[in-house]
């Protein structure tokens, strides 16, 4: 309780005066109130006018009778106390009575976003109550739309959705993409039920290469074209790396062979390969990283690359990559320094000590390393205020 009184009164509980009269009127008010002592509740609380834990003990009082409460009464103290924690605390205590009691026009009233997915489910649920529909269902989407299931308050919602024709054949398979990739294997379930019954075998195959990604070669039906066939594809060399990276290349590099794999497929099974063959000794490993297209709007895929040369001191690729980062990036001091190391490392000392210097100024890890490179002490003073 001591918590939520110094939350509620912010920092005026900061200059809360020694024991006194106040406070103990204040202690003797929330002890009342505990007891229902009602009329010695209000006599304590009217002398405590300027005590700054009073919106406290109108909210515990507001609470304690909430389902009686009028909305005037509700929507007086959130304008009163709007600047505190308190104000949020008792809009969603309201809510939630609301919505209980399916007072939906009272509901639109109180309702602020705030990011919470079953408010957000009831307001949507009160303007189609409200005849409010088209407002409502051009906010569904993005709330159905997620790779784990949705609080219970959304099943009236996307039913009433579903029944205007909101829901397509595309937007389903691409929540089973967001839950298989979540690893929501009953949800994936469920949404297999909502696609047209020649679709499911396609969701059925899809669930048994979380199991079986090997089946990404055997499997007659991806031979067939189908919208979501290069993600399944993709999804079995992301769940073959979990396990065995280089056995997730050898897939891939067939895959390969075989499909012409979309942009976005071809992204996620070449992301997950390169984090996990980052540290692999095999020499396909790194035939991996040499090989690779570099994409401009990729600069974490570049990294990746980078570090995979510097581990293997692979000093001419890593000073090429690092080049090609965005010139952002390439002034981070990981990358100055990297660079530095690089040049050093290929005898280009000269190049090389110009970087350490100007990088040793640095009072950081790797201004620190560069100091060293450079025979230079440390950078100690504190930054300027």
């Amino acid at each position: 309780m001591a918590a939520g009184l110094l939350l509620a009164a912010g920092a005026a509980a900061a200059q809360l005066p020694a024991p006194g009269l106040q406070q103990k009127r204040f202690l003797a008010a929330e002890q009342a109130l505990k007891k229902h002592q009602t009329t010695l509740f209000e006599q304590l609380k009217s002398a405590l006018a300027d005590y700054p834990l009073l919106p406290y003990l109108e909210y515990q009082a507001l609470l304690q009778r909430l389902d009686r409460a009028t909305p005037e009464e509700v929507e007086s103290f959130l304008e009163r106390h709007a600047d505190t924690p308190l104000a949020q605390r008792l809009r969603v205590r309201w809510l939630n009575r609301l919505a209980k009691r399916k007072e939906w026009s009272s509901y639109l009233r109180f309702y602020l976003a705030d990011g919470n997915v079953t408010r957000q489910c009831h307001y949507l649920h009160a303007l189609i109550r409200e005849g409010r529909r088209e407002e409502a269902f051009s906010r569904v989407e993005p709330l159905w739309l997620h790779g784990r299931s949705r609080p219970k308050a959304c099943d009236p919602v996307f039913q009433a959705w579903r029944e205007a024709g909101g829901l397509s054949e595309e937007l389903v398979w691409e929540r089973i993409d967001r839950a298989m990739r979540l690893g929501q294997l009953r949800l994936v379930r469920y949404l297999k039920r909502l696609l047209p019954e020649d679709q499911r075998p396609w969701a059925d195959l899809w669930l048994q290469l979380r199991r079986k990604p090997e089946l990404a070669l055997t499997a007659k039906r991806l031979r067939q074209p189908h919208p979501m066939r290069d993600r399944m594809l993709a999804y079995a060399v992301v769940r073959r790396a979990g396990g065995d990276p280089l056995a997730a290349l050898e897939l891939w590099q067939e895959l390969e062979r075989r499909y012409d794999l979309d942009g976005e497929a071809r992204r996620r099974a070449v992301r997950t390969l390169a984090r996990g063959l980052l540290r692999e000794e095999n020499p396909a490993a790194w035939d991996f990283f040499r090989q690779l297209e570099e994409k401009e709007e990729d600069s974490g895929l570049l990294e990746r690359r980078i570090l995979a040369a510097l581990f293997r001191q692979q000093w001419e690729e890593a000073l090429a990559w690092i080049e090609e980062l965005p010139e952002a990036a390439r002034q981070e001091e990981r990358w100055r320094y990297w660079k530095a190391r690089s040049l050093e490392q290929l005898g280009k000392r000269g190049l090389a000590e110009p970087l350490y210097r100007e990088l040793a100024r640095e009072r950081s890890f790797y201004g620190f390393l560069a100091a060293d490179h450079a025979g230079l002490p440390y950078n100690l003073n504190q930054d300027p205020a």
